[in-house]
């Protein structure tokens, strides 16, 4: 199936999302559902959402661009994608939920709080 232009454009606004969100650059937010994670740029708002796999279907993930007035204008789900040439949703997603959560930070409490309890002690 060959790719149509807004295809093609797509899959270069994953890559350009993948991209940010490997720098940092993009600030992903938690949602209510744990397996959503969005960033609001000015006009848009990026969301990325985790399938669990259940017994008929493996894992999966889908991307959506959604306007200002919560209109979804496009989405790409993982299968797709990696048809497309974009293979890398899942570690988009683990990406965007570290910094969603902020692992690193909740990480480095729990090593300064260990080594202050440790140190109380010795």
């Amino acid at each position: 199936m060959a790719m149509t232009p807004e295809d093609e454009k797509l899959i270069l606004v994953m890559n350009k999302v993948y991209a940010g969100t490997k720098a940092d650059a993009l600030d992903w937010q938690p949602s209510e559902d744990p397996n959503i994670f969005a960033v609001k740029l000015t006009d848009y708002t990026l969301s990325l959402e985790r399938a669990p796999e259940t017994e008929k279907t493996p894992e999966g993930f889908n991307f959506s661009i959604v306007n200002s007035d919560g209109l979804v204008l496009q989405e790409l789900d993982s299968h797709l994608a990696t048809k497309h040439g974009f293979a890398e949703m899942k570690d988009l997603f683990d990406r965007a939920r570290r910094h969603a959560v902020d692992i690193n930070g909740a990480l480095n409490d729990l090593i300064r709080e260990l080594d202050e309890l440790s140190s109380e002690r010795s």
